[in-house]
């Protein structure tokens, strides 16, 4: 009898080790998904770029259901490369010139935005259910947006080849997307503006412009690099 209970008290114990390793393991390989878009329950859709698996993402500030009428979006950087699920505000220069967004009209249950990055479609952010979801017309077709793909010219960031929105259609819940060729985000006339008008200095402008003009053809001013600091 005591051979018995032995017995089954360590197949007890093996099990529970076997559950324990099984549960972990899908943990570790679920958080270190390389195509892992770590989503959250406030999280509206996000940007993909050509220049590196980094996304920035879109998430609903809302509060027991109610947007916040002042920031109804939440922009951020999600690191995908060096340091995975690690998140990071955007600068000034990058909430202007490709990732930001505008709002139209906002109440504390719905707004309608434009975004920097493809500002001829007004996207509807609305609630439905226990969260809220962004709707936009995609291939003429009214749909929930989950993605927007941009592919930028490798010589220059701010010239971008195409723009992919990818979402769901409403009525019918099957994939649709829309492509919107040859789009330039700004200038360079109005980039060096936009860091002029950060500083706020007319005596700065001419080291500014030296400066920038060193970033601009470097490109790092228009990338994520060093976000994630």
């Amino acid at each position: 009898m005591n051979n018995i209970i032995h017995f089954m008290a360590r197949l007890s114990l093996l099990y529970s080790l076997l559950w324990s390793i099984s549960i972990h393991a899908y943990a570790h390989s679920r958080d270190t998904d390389p195509n892992s878009t770590y989503p959250t329950p406030d999280r509206l859709f996000h940007i993909a770029r050509s220049l590196n698996r980094n996304l920035v993402c879109y998430d609903a500030n809302q509060t027991n259901g109610k947007l916040d009428t002042k920031e109804p979006i939440k922009v951020y950087w999600l690191n995908r490369e060096m340091e995975p699920g690690k998140t990071n505000g955007l600068s000034f220069i990058q909430k202007k010139m490709a990732y930001g967004y505008k709002v139209v009209s906002i109440t504390e249950h719905t707004c309608t935005i434009t975004l920097t990055a493809y500002p001829e479609k007004k996207l509807t952010i609305c609630r439905e259910g226990d969260h809220f979801v962004c709707h936009v017309k995609i291939d003429n077709r009214q749909a929930i947006l989950q993605s927007l793909y941009v592919k930028a010219s490798p010589n220059n960031p701010l010239n971008v080849e195409y723009v992919e929105l990818q979402g769901i259609t409403t009525d019918t819940g099957v994939p649709v997307t829309e492509n919107k060729k040859e789009i330039r985000l700004l200038s360079t006339t109005q980039v060096f503006e936009l860091f002029c008008n950060y500083f706020a200095t007319k005596k700065c402008k001419n080291r500014l412009k030296s400066v920038f003009l060193s970033l601009y053809f470097k490109k790092e001013c228009f990338t994520d690099e060093g976000m994630y600091s």
